[in-house]
């Protein structure tokens, strides 16, 4: 949120109004209300994925299972939107991807 506002406000000194059509008017109060709610909202959607990810990485040990194990056998099963082949590409466990 902080990058929204340092570069909203970089834009306001240089004259120029960031304007979404029948959406969000930076040039006035009320839009810009709605940009910092919006930027608000993305940032905590972006936190809940990543202690989701988190989370389900911990339990990856206890359940004795490699991280992209689901995934593989997602795609190995043709349910995945990875390919078959691509599926059985991954490392089956304790091996890291490189790329």
């Amino acid at each position: 949120m902080q990058d929204l506002i340092l570069t909203m406000a970089e834009l306001e000194t240089l004259g120029v109004a960031f304007v979404v059509p029948g959406h969000i008017d930076m040039s006035t109060p009320m839009g810009r209300m709605m940009a910092h709610l919006l930027s608000a909202v993305t940032e905590l959607e972006r936190e809940l994925i990543r202690e989701r990810v988190r989370s389900g990485l911990s339990q990856c040990p206890r359940q004795r299972k490699a991280p992209w194990s689901a995934l593989r056998d997602r795609a190995a099963s043709g349910q995945g939107p990875v390919s078959d082949q691509a599926g059985r590409n991954l490392p089956s466990g304790g091996e890291a991807i490189r790329g």
